[in-house]
């Protein structure tokens, strides 16, 4: 199914059966893992979408002493996953909010939506039957200083019961979030 469904050259991935979270290894052995938490949290005032909206992130297994350098087949395997869950999840709305725990949490948001930009491309060549029409949208949330400003975006597919739902709660998410204060540090 992997090869159905990838966008670009992924790595091969499997689920770890202790917390479900996806892994992969690149060439140079660095070992990634994709995971998803219940996103519900970040929308209380939309009961609906509780249970129908996880947060997925990505990170290093553990971490690496050296700069691995650019790979795209990090973005790729990543990718894939994300279609692997939505393909398989029609009315699932998937939530990220970007860490700031180096500061680089801006950089984070612009390289995730070129990430999604180039899938949605990518999906266009697909064929017809075949093809996954995604929603995706970016949030900025402005701090008092850049450190505390946070990014997020989120993910459902077009077709998703919940898709016009979640655009509408992540176009409101700086103004309905009870707890604004929050920070993305790991």
């Amino acid at each position: 199914m992997q090869e159905e469904l990838s966008w670009g050259n992924p790595y091969p991935y499997q689920v770890d059966p202790q917390d479900s979270s996806f892994i992969f290894s690149s060439d140079s052995g660095v070992n990634f893992f994709v995971y998803l938490a219940d996103g519900s949290y970040y929308f209380p005032k939309y009961p609906a979408l509780e249970g129908n909206v996880k947060t997925f992130g990505f990170d290093l297994r553990k971490p690496v002493t050296a700069e691995q350098g650019y790979d795209p087949r990090v973005k790729d395997t990543v990718t894939a996953i994300l279609k692997d869950i939505l393909v398989n999840n029609k009315d699932l709305g998937l939530v990220y909010v970007c860490s700031t725990k180096d500061n680089r949490h801006a950089g984070r948001s612009h390289l995730f939506a070129k990430w999604f930009g180039e899938a949605q491309a990518n999906e266009a060549h697909a064929d017809p039957e075949k093809r996954l029409h995604l929603s995706f949208m970016s949030i900025e949330i402005k701090g008092d200083t850049d450190q505390d400003t946070v990014f997020a975006g989120c993910i459902v597919r077009s077709d998703s019961q919940f898709c016009k739902l979640l655009m509408h709660a992540c176009a409101n998410f700086n103004t309905d979030l009870d707890d604004k204060t929050f920070s993305v540090e790991e």
